[in-house]
């Protein structure tokens, strides 16, 4: 007999009607009817002893079976539990049983924080360019979505980071990204990002969010380093004027204190002046009741004895020269005072 040809072979080979499957391995239920027909089939103490031998086999591959269903959960994982591919429960840490072949359990570290980095040059508010870079940190916040509600919840995370970002750098002016509204932006971008990856059910929570590195293209750095020496420059001087405030204000609360002090001051000297000019002029009253004309030139005397006491001047007049001498430098001026003195005090006397 002929052998086929070659074309014919191939033909049969390709032809997916005619291929032969592939060799496959016995099922266990039918490795159990095969071996059970086999040790059964015997009489009398032969049967027996394979009736006995098939219960142990099953007796063993039970305790085997049973054995197998044991699995430990250790206290930073999180297991989910189905049942003929049916979500039952969540399994918190510890030691556990399921039917195997018809319980399935998935364990998740919950606690493990994972780090994402993602780098983008982005419009900003005032319409300039920034590059802004972030880290992400996320961990598994719920098992059976992380698993069931999103085909690649990593990718999700990462593209709603991604879309956050470039929303929140969008509202926000370029200098605030590089200097004070930094830590503004990433509390937004943290809140956003949580937000779209709890409407979509990820199983996702992102525990942080920190900012890289947020600068400029190179086409416009000489110009940020002009507002940044500008801004360092207002700085300086903001820092100088308070300084001098510092510095002259104390200063000049002292002075105007001190100015009220000696008004204070003056104004009580002027008012015990007056005061005692006033019992002066009271005490001299009864005299001056007396003798007007004596007292009248008594206070004359004396208000030129004062005047001219602080004085050391020549006065001349048509006749002849008259020198003065102040009585508290020339002994004879203090006798002459005191002989006017003398004399005024007894012609008061004199007349009462």
């Amino acid at each position: 007999m002929a052998a086929p040809s070659t074309s014919k072979m191939n033909d049969d080979q390709n032809n997916p009607w005619e291929r032969k499957r592939p060799k496959q391995p016995p099922n266990i239920d039918e490795l159990i009817m095969k071996y059970g027909r086999k040790y059964l089939a015997g009489g009398g103490d032969e049967g027996y002893s394979n009736l006995l031998m098939f219960i142990i086999l099953l007796t063993v591959l039970g305790v085997f079976w049973f054995v197998s269903g044991f699995y430990m959960v250790k206290p930073a994982e999180e297991g989910v539990l189905l049942r003929f591919g049916r979500f039952t429960r969540r399994v918190e840490p510890g030691l556990h049983w399921m039917a195997r072949g018809i319980d399935t359990v998935y364990v998740l570290n919950t606690n493990r924080i994972e780090t994402w980095n993602y780098s983008a040059e982005m419009l900003t508010k005032d319409e300039n360019y920034a590059k802004v870079a972030l880290s992400v940190f996320y961990r598994i916040g719920n098992p059976e979505d992380y698993l069931f509600r999103v085909a690649d919840p990593v990718n999700s995370m990462e593209n709603a980071v991604a879309s956050a970002l470039r929303q929140v750098i969008g509202f926000t002016d370029l200098e605030a990204i590089l200097t004070t509204g930094k830590e503004e932006a990433r509390q937004n971008v943290e809140r956003l990002v949580n937000d779209i990856l709890d409407d979509y059910q990820s199983g996702i929570i992102v525990t942080d969010v920190k900012m890289q590195e947020a600068t400029v293209p190179a086409s416009v750095i000489k110009a940020f380093d002009n507002v940044i020496t500008a801004r360092e420059e207002k700085a300086a001087k903001i820092s100088q004027g308070e300084r001098y405030v510092k510095d002259i204000l104390p200063r000049a609360v002292a002075k105007a204190s001190r100015a009220v002090e000696e008004a204070k001051a003056y104004q009580d000297q002027v008012i015990l002046a007056a005061q005692a000019n006033v019992a002066r002029y009271l005490a001299l009253l009864p005299r001056y009741q007396k003798n007007p004309k004596l007292l009248t030139d008594r206070i004359y005397l004396e208000t030129v004895q004062n005047a001219l006491s602080r004085l050391n001047k020549v006065y001349v007049n048509d006749s002849r020269s008259l020198l003065y001498l102040s009585p508290e430098k020339s002994p004879i001026a203090k006798e002459q005072v005191g002989l006017l003195n003398q004399v005024a005090f007894a012609k008061e006397q004199s007349n009462p």
